[in-house]
């Protein structure tokens, strides 16, 4: 039986493998290798492997300095190519060879650039920058560094070869870029001086695994002392649920729902959640997602401002002696500030956190109309009574 028709009936009488035939035919070329005596079980094995890994990983940009790339560049001085002063591309490679010269290349000392534009990787995860590198005969003042720039903030640069003593090395430099991340960018630099060493740069590239959604949106609104949080999705794969997370700090989240996905979709589906009991001050809420195999990916934070819906009371308001402050509990410090109508502070006290009531003596206090200023961090009440 040849091997295409073995192929056929597995993926026709095990639909199991029927999935994978929808994968372009690059996907299943390792299978030519095979000889007509593979077994029938490292075939499947093979297959499933190939097909599997297609699906996870997805080149992002490239440039190999060939044919089909997809992430320009600006190089810095101008290519130029004498035959042996060479910053240019040579054999499908970057080539560098005596770049400090007077035909175009920089002076003694100077750096030249490799400067690549922004790659929009939001709709991805498990990101990989990457390139190759081939360094022969450098010495001292002849070195390469690259600077990455992840949302157009830098990370810093990293000095990739230090060259003394006619150092030749090779090899691939990977970069492993944050989920979350808008754009990424790189500048490679190199400061190379001499004939009688090179250097070759090649594959410039960005792979990652496609999210399992597509997150359109996601806006969080203050309505009526909740805050409603809403979002879209223009695409799912695997989805199995949503949860809604919340901060004070945008640091330390903790779940506060859970929503289900829609499972597999290519039309726009649209979520709200509602948080009933919003903290007071700035919520910080968080979406993140998780599939059907476990797997999960966090969205960007938006926050909220709420300043509480008015819950410090005084009772009685018509005080002669002692009166109690209640209040909702605070996760810190807290003050209460009482004045007169003129604004003449008549007493103070701390609030400890989780305290619901304060007993307060007012027997000393004139008659009259009084404020009690109730203070924690950015939230501010306040509540009158009268002094009998």
């Amino acid at each position: 039986m040849s091997l295409l028709l073995k192929f056929y009936f597995f993926s026709t009488y095990f639909p199991l493998f029927s999935p994978f035939l929808d994968l372009p035919l690059s996907s299943f070329k390792l299978f030519l290798t095979f000889s007509k005596t593979t077994t029938m079980k490292k075939f499947l094995l093979l297959g499933l492997f190939v097909a599997f890994s297609a699906s996870i990983f997805a080149q992002i940009a490239i440039q190999d300095f060939g044919a089909g790339n997809t992430w320009s560049y600006t190089p810095n001085p101008a290519a130029f190519n004498t035959g042996s002063d060479i910053w240019d591309i040579v054999s499908e490679e970057w080539y560098v060879q005596d770049l400090a010269n007077s035909n175009g290349g920089t002076a003694v000392g100077d750096w030249g650039s490799l400067t690549f534009p922004n790659v929009d990787v939001s709709a991805y995860q498990s990101i990989t920058l990457s390139f190759d590198y081939d360094v022969n005969g450098f010495d001292n003042g002849d070195d390469v560094k690259y600077e990455v720039f992840i949302d157009d903030a830098s990370q810093g640069e990293v000095l990739l070869v230090d060259g003394n003593s006619n150092l030749s090395v090779n090899g691939t430099e990977t970069i492993n870029i944050p989920n979350g991340t808008g754009t990424v960018r790189i500048i490679l630099s190199v400061k190379q001086n001499g004939g009688s060493d090179d250097a070759q740069f090649d594959n410039f590239q960005i792979q990652g695994s496609p999210l399992p959604i597509t997150l359109a949106s996601f806006n969080g609104d203050l309505d009526n002392n909740q805050v409603s949080l809403t979002w879209t999705t223009a695409t799912e794969t695997n989805n199995d649920y949503f949860n809604l997370e919340r901060s004070k700090d945008g640091q330390r989240f903790e779940v506060i729902g859970k929503i289900a996905g829609a499972g597999n979709s290519t039309t726009t589906q649209k979520y709200e959640f509602i948080d009933h009991t919003p903290m007071r001050g700035t919520n910080y809420y968080r979406l993140s997602q998780t599939d059907y195999d476990g797997k999960s990916a966090s969205f960007d934070v938006v926050s909220v401002d709420f300043k509480g819906a008015g819950t410090t009371t005084i009772r009685p308001t018509q005080v002669k002696d002692l009166m109690t402050l209640s209040l909702e509990p605070m996760e810190s410090v807290g003050r209460v500030t009482i004045y007169n109508l003129v604004g003449q502070k008549v007493y103070s006290e701390v609030i400890e956190p989780g305290s619901t009531n304060l007993e307060i003596d007012a027997s000393t206090f004139a008659q009259g109309q009084y404020v009690a200023r109730v203070a924690n961090g950015n939230f501010v009440e306040t509540v009158r009574f009268i002094k009998l």
